[in-house]
């Protein structure tokens, strides 16, 4: 079912049947993927925010921030979700700004919860990350790192990676560390992927459908 889910909503192994969810208004095409499968499942009490004053969640390391999607129920957090884009011509610096971006706003939630900010044993939430990277020769061509002295040396497995590939390790290794619940990455062309939905995954792991199933999964335990 959520393959077919997925599939129907542009999110299966179709490359050229996106139903354009990455056109419109910024990412909000990824939102309504989300929020349409919430309607879907018809579970009793779920509120699904999508706006400015239903998105804004405290933390516990800055007063709040807004997320693209939250999801509740009668005053528990069920799930929060943000979506990313990363477009050319610069990828290395944006690059780390994304991944700090990522791991600060889990690391303020997830503390937040582990400090009683949503109430005295409240579960830990859904937490999705996603983000869009334009498919480019940039964002595919092997990187180097800078090749300075280095008392400490960077892991082996991000030499000659391209971006999309340290995306790809990024969004892996942030479920394993239990940052996200889920995280992925989509590769699209800027121009081609607006005018077809064409996109490409770059694992199975970090893929929109993983994504969604997981999301699935998780309404089921709701």
């Amino acid at each position: 079912m959520v393959r077919d889910n997925a599939k129907t909503k542009g999110a299966g192994n179709d490359r050229g049947n996106r139903s354009g969810a990455t056109s419109g208004k910024n990412l909000d095409g990824f939102v309504e993927i989300m929020a349409d499968l919430i309607a879907e499942a018809k579970i009793e009490g779920l509120v699904t925010g999508t706006t400015k004053t239903q998105v804004n969640l405290p933390g516990y390391l800055r007063p709040s921030k807004d997320w693209d999607l939250v999801l509740s129920r009668q005053g528990e957090l069920l799930a929060a979700i943000e979506f990313k884009s990363h477009v050319g011509p610069s990828f290395g610096n944006n690059f780390n700004n994304r991944a700090e971006e990522a791991m600060g706003s889990s690391l303020d939630l997830r503390t937040a919860v582990q400090h009683g900010v949503y109430g005295d044993g409240h579960r830990m939430p859904f937490l999705g990350w996603c983000i869009l990277v334009e498919d480019a020769p940039k964002s595919r061509a092997e990187t180097g790192i800078a090749s300075l002295i280095r008392t400490f040396k960077p892991m082996e497995e991000f030499r000659g990676e391209s971006y999309l590939g340290r995306y790809d390790i990024f969004c892996q290794r942030l479920m394993e560390q239990s940052f996200y619940t889920a995280a992925s990455v989509i590769a699209s062309p800027e121009l081609e992927g607006l005018e077809s939905g064409d996109y490409s995954d770059m694992s199975e792991a970090t893929s929109f459908e993983a994504f969604i199933r997981r999301f699935w999964e998780h309404l089921a335990t709701v």
